[in-house]
């Protein structure tokens, strides 16, 4: 699977995620990401993130890609937090 660094891309800045409650997160994060990549519908994408929460960031950024047409996408994370 190649690795494509430019494929999703915060679009709006957002403050810290620490100390905010999971309401905050999820409104802190959706709509800040856009997918860049061009055929998002034939391609089959892992999104990876280092720290699970709440889930929010990766929702936001899964919203992204589907948007472009993505169809399969994994999510993975390192660590989830308590």
């Amino acid at each position: 699977m190649p690795y494509d660094a430019k494929a999703l891309r915060r679009i709006r800045d957002t403050p810290s995620q620490v100390g905010l409650n999971p309401t905050e997160r999820w409104n802190n994060v959706s709509g800040a990401f856009r997918s860049y990549l061009s055929n998002g519908s034939s391609q089959t994408v892992l999104l990876v993130d280092d720290l699970f929460t709440t889930g929010a960031t990766m929702a936001a950024c899964a919203s992204a890609l589907k948007a472009s047409g993505v169809k399969n996408l994994m999510g993975l994370t390192v660590a989830r937090a308590r």
